[in-house]
């Protein structure tokens, strides 16, 4: 089919002149028909390409049942943005509450409930955690010394709170390993100053790890 009509067929004409159109209202009706084809030839950007395609689609869409579901889905690309920014704000105010925990926890400076440098020792000790404690591939065994353990809690639940020494500094640090919250997930090493101390956070497997000192 030929798109490129012309302004009015012949046969349109005699219909429109046997009933006595006048001039002006036979010139406004012709240009209105140039006007609709000229529209019809302007190309489309993207966005507008998009939204024409939407709209034809759900008005296409008679079945009730149907424009419910293509509603649905428009609902949830529209929240998916949103899901991710409140996931991550939530995974910022979960890390900040275990960052101050662990400070708040090293600066009480208490005193280790069994004495040792072995970790399997320690671990049997404290015997009522839900989990086994590992050495971690962060810390460089090298460098730190493990002194002793005990029970300390981190996020309402019971985690080992660990004593060891810089060998390079003689520093006393604090080590922590415990469960890491449900939807709580971190990629790297994060650190962060909170009460005086310095605190690095990692997930190791389903262990959050937690190193902190001056």
């Amino acid at each position: 089919m030929n798109d490129n009509k012309a302004p009015l067929s012949d046969a349109l004409k005699k219909h429109y002149v046997s009933k006595e159109l006048s001039d002006d209202r036979w010139e406004a009706l012709d240009n209105l028909q140039r006007q609709e084809q000229h529209q019809q030839q302007i190309p489309l950007n993207s966005n507008e390409k998009a939204s024409a395609s939407l709209f034809d689609l759900l008005f296409k869409l008679k079945d009730k049942r149907h424009l419910a579901i293509a509603a649905s889905v428009l609902i949830v690309l529209a929240l998916f943005p949103l899901q991710n920014w409140i996931s991550g704000y939530q995974d910022s105010s979960t890390l900040d509450l275990i960052v101050a925990e662990v400070a708040y926890n090293h600066n009480k400076r208490m005193n280790v409930e069994l004495e040792s440098t072995n970790l399997t020792a320690i671990g049997d000790y404290l015997d009522r955690l839900d989990f086994s404690l590992i050495q971690s591939r962060v810390m460089d065994s090298a460098r730190f010394s493990l002194v002793g353990g005990r029970y300390c809690s981190i996020q309402g639940e019971l985690a080992a709170q660990l004593k060891i020494k810089d060998n390079e500094t003689g520093e006393l640090l604090t080590f922590y390993q415990f469960k890491r919250p449900k939807d709580f997930h971190i990629e790297t090493v994060i650190q962060k100053r909170s009460a005086g101390a310095l605190v690095k956070v990692w997930q190791e497997g389903d262990l959050l790890m937690s190193l902190a000192g001056a």
